[in-house]
């Protein structure tokens, strides 16, 4: 093999190595990453998600809906940004409840969507002083209060 030959066979398998891996890196950080979306987000007739995608849900635990198991347990919350509201299934949940988590007050989580409109819960991020609401999930509040109410 003539030394040009060797050093294209060269080139080309450093570069088909480059591409694996760029493949690779890309289809990990795919499989791990969590977009933020508020409950109006999901609730649209298209909804952007697959059923088992992994998201991340910001709003606020929806006063009075706290589902409780016969345990003791929260079985399932409600998160809404005063336009929509997602159900968060916590059954699985095996995390410590934050000391922050209560009714009324602000809270992202982690989980997989379902097909069915609800997040199965891995994880819940109100690690926060009680005045914190994320900046997207205050926008969404404050353009949804200037909303007039609608009649039911």
């Amino acid at each position: 093999m003539n030394p040009k030959r060797y050093r294209l066979y060269l080139c080309l398998i450093i570069l088909g190595l480059a591409v694996a891996a760029t493949a690779l890196l890309i289809y990990v950080i795919n499989q791990n990453s969590a977009f933020f979306y508020t409950p109006s987000d999901l609730q649209q007739p298209k909804s952007p998600l697959a059923d088992g995608q992994k998201l991340r849900v910001g709003g606020l635990v929806k006063p009075g809906s706290f589902h409780l198991s016969p345990d003791g347990r929260i079985d399932y919350f409600i998160i809404t940004d005063l336009q929509a509201e997602i159900v968060a299934v916590t059954k699985n949940y095996m995390g410590d409840w934050p000391a922050l988590f209560k009714e009324g007050k602000g809270v992202v989580i982690e989980g997989i969507w379902r097909q069915d409109g609800t997040v199965e819960t891995t994880l819940i991020l109100a690690k926060h002083d009680e005045n914190y609401v994320p900046r997207s999930v205050q926008k969404t509040l404050d353009l949804n209060s200037q909303l007039p109410h609608r009649e039911q």
